[in-house]
């Protein structure tokens, strides 16, 4: 009996450490493709401009087509002074914007990477959770996201700002209606 509730648990604790793993893998993947998208969007907009773009990050001399502007980002993100506005609320003026990545993350969690893994008895889903309607939980936590700037807006305790959340709400739930609208399956 005792064996058989140890096999049991094993089993668990593997499905419980391949989907962390998994999560990790595709939340990293995300995080990364933030940057790559980042990096693209400086360089179409300095071809629309008619400019050389985004490349005077150097490391020892070497520019690599500008690629080193995510890492100087990254640095001036970190080593910037946070300034609150005098009477804002400091806490939710933290707070806000991890609103709007946790859930732009978690709606990952739902997409499917590719079909089963196989290996030998092990069959290993590439998808964080398997979800039924996962296009409904996608657009939800996306829709869930835009408390974060209504969060912001009440951070600052200014009226014009709350306005301006309050106003940016209702974006993310009326973009996600009209594609729901159109789907055929709420499956992926």
């Amino acid at each position: 009996m005792q064996a058989r509730q140890g096999a049991a648990i094993n089993k668990m604790l593997e499905v419980l450490v391949i989907k962390f793993a998994l999560a990790g893998i595709v939340f990293f993947a995300a995080l990364n493709l933030a940057g790559f998208h980042t990096w693209v969007e400086r360089k179409q907009s300095a071809l629309i401009q008619d400019r050389i773009g985004a490349n005077r990050a150097d490391i020892f001399g070497f520019r690599l087509l500008g690629m080193f502007h995510g890492i100087a980002d990254a640095v001036k993100m970190f080593t910037k002074e946070d300034i609150v506005p005098a009477g804002a609320d400091k806490a939710l003026h933290t707070l806000a914007p991890f609103f709007s990545v946790f859930f732009a993350l978690v709606a990952f969690a739902g997409i499917p990477f590719g079909d089963r893994l196989i290996l030998g008895d092990r069959v290993i889903e590439l998808q964080v959770a398997h979800i039924d309607a996962a296009l409904l939980f996608i657009f939800a936590m996306l829709s869930l996201g835009v408390y974060g700037v209504i969060l912001a807006g009440f951070a600052s305790r200014n009226n014009y700002a709350i306005l301006g959340g309050l106003r940016f709400g209702p974006r993310g739930v009326w973009l996600a209606a009209g594609f729901l609208s159109g789907a055929s399956s709420l499956n992926l």
